[in-house]
């Protein structure tokens, strides 16, 4: 057997992966389309991902965090709220007793973390560029073929190759899709005055804006707008697009003083009908690809990096094959009922929040004040929002 595990996709979910692997005993290949990243200091345009509390606390146990700590940006208090509706709520990390609700932490910061943590096991291979071409699958081994020709066998081989994963077509596994007919305009927003840390996500009959606090008095921007709005929004001035994001959004942060470079992403709900083959699974956006709402689509792909990691771990200690169906059938059970909890979250969140009826705007109303009003039912929205259970 050549490798234990090959990890086909180098992103963040992938390499996530191998750094949470690394530990135990195993050759682990990692097979990645693109050319190495060269890792630049960040800059204004930057682009940012949220973690979840919960998320933090797993990248600490895997080693990663250290490298990460000193620049993620602790969000402090979320603060949501629904345009036209007087209902507002506030969730403060102070209120659940952490330290932060949840970190921004900018893509050089992350894959620069991931990388100094890879680089401290030799059990890890990057085979890069490279590209699975063909995978075969006994009740022993995975084989699969890669560009020239070339093949390595494993025990377990993980799709983690993204929404329009390359091995998940490989093995025809089909997906359900749902188009929201709603794209996300993706910029850093310069503010007049501090953030204090706040994170705003704030409810329109088009879509949500979420505001996420960054470094020098900057947000990152995700602005999701109906689909047919967006060649006239992308193609506005600074000026333009400011005044029309100030209407949007309000005055909760001041002025906004400048855009950066402005990127469209139309968005949809992907969800793959099988997790699990002989010898294969699926995690992260291969498996599921969520609307950016409340910020749990990167975040799911790390609970289920959680999760197999665990799985992987109790099969070695049971000397059980961590291939075998016995092994992959707990990881679907397991996840299964993650992704699905999360999916009908984010999901009705839209679907609700984005319906202009006068009924649904009053319940909307009346269950952001409830948030508001009860403390027990804001601490159990917010471990959502953590990524914690209970």
């Amino acid at each position: 057997m050549d490798y234990d595990i090959v990890i086909c996709g180098g992103g963040l979910v992938g390499r996530s992966l191998a750094c949470a692997l690394a530990k135990l005993p195993l050759q682990i290949a990692v097979v990645e389309a693109l050319p190495p990243k060269i890792t630049h200091q960040a800059d204004f345009d930057t682009r940012s991902f949220a973690l979840s509390y919960g998320n933090a606390l797993f990248l600490k146990q895997i080693g990663v965090w250290e490298y990460l700590a000193d620049s993620a940006i602790p969000i402090k208090t979320i603060h949501v709220s629904d345009r036209g509706h007087s209902g507002m709520t506030r969730l403060k990390a102070s209120e659940q007793r952490v330290p932060a609700l949840g970190y921004i932490a900018l893509a050089p910061d992350l894959n620069q973390a991931l990388q100094q943590t890879l680089l401290q096991y030799s059990n890890v291979t990057l085979l890069c560029p490279a590209a699975v071409t063909a995978i075969d699958c006994t009740p022993n081994e995975a084989l699969l073929t890669l560009q020239q020709s070339q093949q390595i066998r494993t025990r377990l081989a993980v799709a983690a190759d993204g929404t329009h994963s390359t091995l998940r077509q490989l093995l025809e596994i089909p997906v359900k899709q749902y188009n929201y007919d709603q794209t996300a305009i993706i910029a850093n927003v310069g503010l007049t005055r501090s953030h204090h840390h706040v994170a705003y996500e704030r409810f329109t009959q088009d879509g949500p804006i979420a505001l996420l606090p960054l470094s020098e008095q900057r947000c990152g921007l995700v602005w999701t707008i109906k689909s047919e709005q967006v060649a006239r929004v992308m193609s506005l001035t600074e000026e333009q697009f400011l005044t029309e994001l100030q209407q949007a959004f309000g005055y909760r942060l001041g002025r906004f003083a400048k855009v950066g470079k402005r990127f469209s992403y139309p968005l949809q709900l992907l969800q793959a009908h099988q997790l699990i083959k002989p010898r294969v699974t699926l995690i992260g956006n291969a498996a599921h690809t969520l609307h950016p709402i409340a910020g749990q689509g990167f975040n799911l792909g790390l609970r289920d990096v959680a999760a197999l990691t665990s799985l992987i771990e109790q099969a070695l200690a049971k000397q059980e094959d961590l291939g075998s169906e016995l092994v992959l059938s707990h990881y679907k059970r397991q996840q299964t009922q993650d992704h699905r909890h999360y999916i009908r979250f984010t999901d009705g969140l839209v679907k609700t929040f984005a319906n202009s009826a006068l009924p649904l705007g009053i319940i909307r109303n009346t269950g952001l004040q409830a948030l508001n009003l009860l403390p027990k039912l804001r601490k159990t929205f917010a471990h959502k929002a953590m990524g914690l259970k209970g």
